[in-house]
């Protein structure tokens, strides 16, 4: 029995990004249907919402305007994005959060299949207007929520709720207040790019420890904290100074 397709439309100012990507799916991606390409805000948001496709490569930098103004405009979002852009910035971090997917221009036919894979072995139509909504709130304010890719698809949770993460092999685990703990689909060096900015440090190649849950700190080359979960982990030498000064900032001290 043939998979269904997967509908897709392709938003980009740039002629020969549309064309790459055009061709990436033609040859790579057979269960992809390109059912429409535009170049503009205006005509994203008229596509978008006329043929309500499944998957969208969304340019971030478009000639009049951003990727993200049709996000905000569009009334249809029961689709998965995977945004485009020539630079590493601000606005990916906000995609992290998110649990959608970014492609770095010029884009390679190895990413871009990647993309579409992990997009197939999550899709989740039930969780896709969710994902955008986090999105633009994490564009806006310091992010509350975080989606998770775990194995099952994705969940939702209130960052203030992590205590610490762990490396488990090539994946993570999130230890939260209520004692539950959920394994996602990432790497712990994948987390720290989405969380060192917030209130979170790596103290260990293991670990990454939420500030707000520390309760103390012991002495020692690398020394330990101890959480408010009694649990204790351990300060790598070399990442000891960093969480110093982390800590430092992040609470009162004498």
């Amino acid at each position: 029995m043939n998979k269904e397709l997967i509908r897709t439309v392709i938003i980009d100012d740039e002629e020969h990004c549309r064309f790459t990507i055009t061709e990436i799916i033609k040859k790579f991606c057979p269960n992809l249907k390109i059912v429409s390409q535009g170049n503009s805000v205006e005509s994203g948001i008229e596509i978008i919402d006329s043929l309500k496709p499944d998957l969208v490569f969304l340019d971030i930098h478009l000639d009049d305007g951003d990727g993200f103004e049709i996000l905000q405009n569009i009334s249809f979002k029961n689709f998965e994005v995977v945004f485009t852009t020539a630079h590493d910035n601000f606005a990916l971090k906000a995609i992290e959060f998110s649990a959608l997917h970014y492609l770095l221009k010029p884009i390679s036919a190895k990413d871009l299949i990647n993309a579409t894979e992990r997009f197939q072995n999550t899709r989740n139509k039930n969780i896709q207007e969710e994902k955008i909504n986090l999105l633009q709130e994490s564009l806006t304010k310091t992010p509350e929520k975080i989606i998770l890719p775990t194995y099952e698809g994705f969940q939702i949770i209130k960052l203030e709720t992590v205590i610490y993460c762990e490396a488990s092999d090539k994946y993570a685990i999130f230890h939260l207040i209520d004692k539950t703990s959920v394994v996602i689909s990432r790497s712990l060096n994948e987390v720290e790019k989405t969380l060192k900015d917030l209130s979170f440090v790596r103290i260990h190649h293991s670990y990454i420890v939420n500030l707000k849950y520390i309760t103390s700190y012991e002495k020692g080359k690398g020394g330990s904290v101890s959480l408010t979960n009694g649990k204790k982990l351990e300060i790598s030498f070399r990442r000891k100074q960093l969480f110093i000064d982390k800590l430092k900032k992040y609470v009162t001290h004498f």
